[in-house]
């Protein structure tokens, strides 16, 4: 159960930095 708490702190973390909208202005 920690573990799967801890997995889901770092997807919320990473939905924040919207890696999606980086990648586009990267090109």
């Amino acid at each position: 159960a920690r573990r799967r708490r801890r997995h889901a702190s770092t997807k919320l973390k990473r939905r924040r930095r919207r890696r999606r909208h980086g990648k586009k202005s990267h090109k």
